[in-house]
């Protein structure tokens, strides 16, 4: 059985002070005894039943661990600051009421606090060297023992609670996750915090009210944030996917600021490249957690369905579904499981239309393509042309805008010789500009830019609100006109609007909407013209030309791959 002393208590209090004049030779074994010192005062402590019989058998007790906590050299060396914060916590009080529990109570949060603010300070002050090791050693090794320590904690919380007849933390359990994530919060974006910050969201969640700090959230927000910026900016700050799996979970709204974020990416970065741009969603692991979770599937689709009405269908919103779409369609961790599940909860109605979707242009020759895109377009329309809500028009929009692959074989097949295909691919793409609508509002604007791109004019000024949909259908056009060579190319990029910046980014969104449909002469006409054009393209945003020059390096290797 343990035994403390007052005399001992005493003994070891001389020993911390002296701690700098210990020999070399006599470290190992003063430390040694210490830990088996601090593991008895543990003991003893926790079997008396209160702070004033504590006081009363070890009154120094209380000065000796202040010592300890405040020697940084001394709370380093291994072992010593997980059996520190050990006695710390069974010195406080789980209930304080007395007037003395009360002043226990804040003496152990304040001295924790102050650890943590030594781990947490910038520089450990010459620390690290007299250990013989360095700054970024130093706060790695500081952070895995104080993570250590506080997931010895958190599952001593969690058993609690587990084996309580009532399932509930109990009220100093709350406030002890409370303050513990509130001094968490500036580690949350070392790796080596990932264990703690993962236990302090799963003791959260089964609380019927938010117990961690709003600080907390807010540097985990922030971390997330970081991962949709340029690409070498966050590689030093980042969440594990299981951390990302358990907040997304259970906090809606970090989810909801993950969705955003690639919102804001997309508005910031107008002329980031698709590929880029699902690289990002993926690194932030969100793909990935609507692959494996139906809850966190069904909310993203759900946020992005209420910025689609919010915006009235923006263009960086659509674009986001689309993303989102492709990367679920693409998981980096495929599941073992027979077929891939839906993204978005699917009207049975629509089912057999969805399965349409989800077969690749790629996947067909050319007899095969043309066929299924009639069956498609015939589809939507009878579909669109009976009496449906509202809510089922929008549920036919948003299955075509993820699978924009077949929009854009529409946009191609508008050209076609062939009158009766000709036809049906520009309703489609009339109905598609304006799917809330049973009249043909958009008939005029599909032909408008059909006739302005056939007779090789530009569009005018008062006809600029249809330039998205003209691009589309330029960029489908030229995709089938290349086979005329280079000179037909230089023709059609005169109708582009804009300065070569503007010319750049619409033969970039070329060759990756239409990769597959173009033959290898027209690509080499493409990225050759990209090649002139690259020493001529100017910016007042230095982003924007980051954005794409890397774009044109991508484009540029893939051909020397080929």
């Amino acid at each position: 059985m343990s035994t403390v002393t007052k005399f001992e208590v005493d003994v070891w209090i001389s020993k911390v002070e002296q701690y700098d004049t210990w020999h070399a030779d006599d470290i190992a074994e003063m430390l040694n005894n210490l830990t088996i010192f601090l593991d008895a005062s543990r003991d003893v402590i926790a079997k008396l039943e209160t702070t004033t019989s504590i006081t009363s058998q070890l009154p120094n007790i209380g000065q000796l661990i202040t010592k300890i906590g405040r020697h940084p050299l001394l709370i380093l060396q291994e072992g010593i600051y997980e059996r520190l914060l050990q006695c710390i916590l069974v010195l406080i009080p789980s209930n304080p009421r007395t007037p003395i529990e009360q002043r226990a109570a804040q003496w152990g949060q304040t001295l924790i606090r102050k650890s943590y603010g030594y781990y947490n300070q910038q520089s450990p002050g010459g620390v690290g060297e007299l250990i013989g090791c360095g700054t970024r050693d130093y706060h790695d090794e500081a952070i895995k023992q104080l993570s250590e320590s506080i997931c010895k904690k958190l599952d001593h919380i969690e058993k609690t609670y587990r084996d309580s007849a009532h399932s509930q933390f109990d009220e100093s359990s709350v406030t002890l996750l409370q303050d513990i994530s509130q001094q968490m919060a500036p580690l949350v974006r070392f790796p080596g915090c990932h264990p703690v910050v993962e236990k302090l969201l799963l003791c959260n969640s089964a609380l019927s009210v938010n117990a961690l700090s709003e600080k907390f959230h807010d540097s985990l927000l922030e971390v997330q944030a970081k991962r949709f910026q340029f690409q070498g900016l966050c590689s030093k700050v980042d969440m594990c996917e299981r951390t990302c799996d358990i907040l997304w979970t259970n906090h809606l709204p970090a989810l909801e600021h993950a969705v955003m974020s690639l919102i804001k990416t997309l508005l910031s970065r107008p002329y980031i490249g698709f590929h880029e741009a699902v690289r990002l969603l993926n690194s932030s692991h969100l793909p990935n957690a609507c692959y494996k979770h139906l809850s966190i599937r069904l909310a993203v689709n759900q946020i992005l369905r209420t910025l689609v009405l919010a915006t009235e269908g923006s263009a960086v919103v659509l674009k986001a579904i689309h993303i989102f779409q492709y990367c679920h369609s693409h998981p980096k961790k495929p599941s073992s499981e027979k077929g891939l599940p839906s993204f978005s909860n699917v009207p049975h109605k629509l089912k057999p239309l969805e399965t349409m979707l989800a077969v690749l242009p790629s996947d067909l020759n050319s007899l095969e393509k043309t066929n299924h895109l009639r069956n498609i377009c015939n589809f939507i329309l009878r579909f669109w042309g009976n009496s449906v809500s509202m809510t089922t028009r929008l549920d036919l929009w948003l299955l075509v805008v993820r699978h924009q692959h077949w929009y854009h074989q529409a946009l191609m097949g508008a050209f076609s010789k062939d009158p009766e295909e000709g036809k049906l691919c520009r309703q489609f793409l009339e109905w598609f500009q304006n799917p809330a609508s049973t009249s043909n509002s958009h008939k005029s604007a599909v032909e408008l830019c059909i006739q302005c791109i056939q007779s090789g004019v530009a569009l005018k000024e008062d006809q600029r609100q249809y330039q998205a949909l003209y691009l589309q259908l330029l960029a489908a056009y030229t995709s089938l006109s290349l086979k005329n060579g280079l000179e037909q190319l230089d023709n059609l990029l005169a109708l582009v609007p804009g300065d070569e910046l503007s010319q750049v980014v619409f033969l970039l969104e070329l060759l990756e909407t239409f990769n597959t449909d173009l033959h290898d002469q027209g690509r080499r006409s493409i990225i050759s013209r990209l090649h002139q054009l690259s020493d001529r393209v100017t910016s007042e945003n230095e982003g924007d030309l980051v954005d794409v020059k890397r774009r044109m390096h991508s484009q540029q290797g893939k051909l020397d791959c080929g």
